[in-house]
Parts: C-alpha cells; structure tokens; sequence
C-alpha cells in the first residue's frame, strides 16, 4: 500500500536514470511547523518518519534515518529541534551522500490544515511534483499516510503540482 505522496514519489525517481543495482538514496527531513503552534511540532517529525516508513519497504530505496540525519545535524553543529532553511537542507543532503531530498512544511489551523511536500532530485537539481493535502488536522495526516483512494473519503484533498 503507497501514499499519495509515495505515489509521487515514486514517479519522480522512476524518471531518474538509475544502474539496475543502484539503490537511490532518500533523506526526508520534518516538515517545517509553519502554523505558530509549538504544540504542533510533531505533525511534521511525524510525517516525515511515516513517509521514511512506508517508502522503506520499495527495495530499490535507502532511506536516511532519524539517526542518521541527527549525528549530520550534529557533525554540522545544527540542533536537532533546529529548522533549517532549504539551502542548509540541500547542503546536509549532499553531505550525507542523498540522492533525493524530501522537504515540507505544515500551516493553518486544526480546522484548515495544509500540508506541503516537495521533492529534489539532488544529481540532477531538479524537482518533483508539489505534494499538497489540505482539510482538517485530523483528516490530513491520515491522508498523508494511508492509501491515496480513501483520501476522498476522509474530506482531506490531495494535490499535486
């Protein structure tokens, strides 16, 4: 079973030219709390370990984990909690050796919730498909993470750009 989001993800990297044993190295980092509540902070840790989660079962895959992307932060002498700009983000991407990096960020309220991803092919500097559900805070992230055909179900919508 794949996410919305998984789904295009894996359109994006399947446009990657790639060797048959390569596998393409991933790092996804949280999704920026854009929303003003701290109390939220989570919404975007826990996206982004939901997305690692489900996209580590595609074999062709190595996604960078929580443990990982912490001791790059560290070597970096970046706070962990930090949130860090889409420049740095590319910059500890390309050090820790991604071929692809997931970026995103979470805005509104708990009663008109936004969630953006966006994809970056780092060899080849270029981007993938705007990821963006919108709806209520717990109607979205469900939709995030569960199979993209009960999207329509929950009243959270998905698009892409």
């Amino acid at each position: 079973m794949t996410t919305f989001l998984s789904i295009a993800f894996m359109a994006f990297v399947a446009a990657r030219p790639h060797t048959l044993y390569a596998q393409i190295t991933v790092l996804i980092n949280p999704f920026e709390n854009q929303t003003g509540d701290r109390s939220l902070d989570w919404v975007g840790v826990g996206i982004a370990g939901a997305l690692g989660e489900k996209l580590t079962a595609q074999r062709e895959l190595y996604i960078f984990g929580l443990d990982e992307r912490v001791a790059e932060y560290d070597r970096l002498g970046i706070p962990e909690t930090a949130s860090v700009s889409r420049a740095t983000s590319i910059r500890i991407a390309w050090e820790i050796g991604a071929d692809v990096l997931v970026t995103g960020a979470i805005s509104g309220t708990p009663g008109s919730f936004r969630i953006d991803a966006r994809l970056l092919n780092l060899p080849n500097n270029s981007t993938g498909p705007d990821v963006s559900v919108t709806g209520k805070l717990d109607e979205v992230i469900p939709a995030m993470i569960r199979p993209s055909a009960s999207h329509h179900r929950s009243g959270a919508r998905a698009m892409s750009t």
